[in-house]
């Protein structure tokens, strides 16, 4: 009918259970479970949730993916645009390079007090490193005239793990 996860003593076993038997697609795991796929293509997906704010005008830690993580979208959130003298944007990027995912995007104008899932996204559905953790960071930009409204800007990355 399918396969079953059996936790023995000290270990978990995957049993196909037609036959009551080990799985051809498992073994018995000797290391702590911390991801198992059955069916390939099934994943179980993750969010980096935080906010970029008008004052977070140098970069502020969102959070971490950790290593081979796959980032697969981004979003940004407000109820309220930015009310800059003359551009607004936000950018999503590493601690390396901060518009790695979004660079610059307008959160001045319509696309500054809604959810939306920015199409100049980059970089989405490949692992950013396969050997280390990386930091996300967001980091908020005007021109013209100080702003004195708008935002916070929720940002929220869904990534899996492979």
């Amino acid at each position: 009918m399918g396969r079953q996860i059996v936790q023995t003593d000290k270990s978990f076993r995957v049993l196909d259970d037609s036959a009551g038997t080990i799985g051809s697609q498992g073994q018995t795991l000797t290391k702590p479970l911390t991801h198992l796929s059955l069916d390939e293509g099934n994943r179980a997906v993750t969010s980096i949730i935080n906010t970029v704010a008008r004052t977070d005008t140098t970069t502020k830690v969102l959070g971490v993916l950790p290593k081979a993580a796959v980032p697969t979208r981004l979003s940004l959130a407000s109820a309220t645009a930015s009310n800059a003298g003359t551009t607004a944007t936000v950018s999503v990027g590493t601690a390396a390079t901060s518009n790695y995912f979004l660079n610059g995007f307008d959160v001045k104008g319509s696309t500054g007090s809604q959810q939306v899932f920015p199409t100049s996204a980059t970089k989405l559905h490949a692992a950013v490193d396969s050997a280390n953790d990386t930091v996300i960071v967001g980091l908020y930009a005007e021109t013209g005239a100080t702003s004195s409204g708008g935002g916070p800007w929720g940002v929220q990355m869904d990534y899996y793990l492979p």
